[in-house]
């Protein structure tokens, strides 16, 4: 199949003020068992959004069940939820990035 227009994604961009050092420290663990795919930067990380496999979403609640048992943060998991009902393709979680005030945010 021949592509003629380009394939845009989009990403939510969010603060790392947003999770918790627990998290930080589990996202930095890119290798082995983490549930969620990551790729660390020197000022934060992208976390792949699960995808929708199905009507009734059951991959994406299965691998938040699998990422709470990993041991993230529910703040986290509500990103990924957020990110999720934007339809984004990644959280970019940058030391940098957006401040919402709609969620809890964290002093580490």
């Amino acid at each position: 199949m021949k592509i003629t227009r380009p394939l845009i994604g989009k990403f939510l961009d969010i603060s790392t003020s947003h999770i918790t050092k627990k998290d930080a420290r589990l996202l930095d663990r890119t290798v082995g068992s983490n549930p969620l795919i990551v790729y660390k930067y020197p000022e934060g990380f992208f976390v792949l959004v699960p995808e929708k496999f199905d009507r009734k979403n059951k991959y994406f609640h299965q691998e938040l069940a699998l990422a709470k048992k990993f041991g993230y943060s529910k703040a986290l998991l509500n990103i990924l939820r957020k990110a999720y009902a934007k339809n984004c393709w990644f959280v970019r979680l940058d030391c940098d990035g957006t401040v919402y005030s709609d969620l809890p945010t964290f002093k580490w």
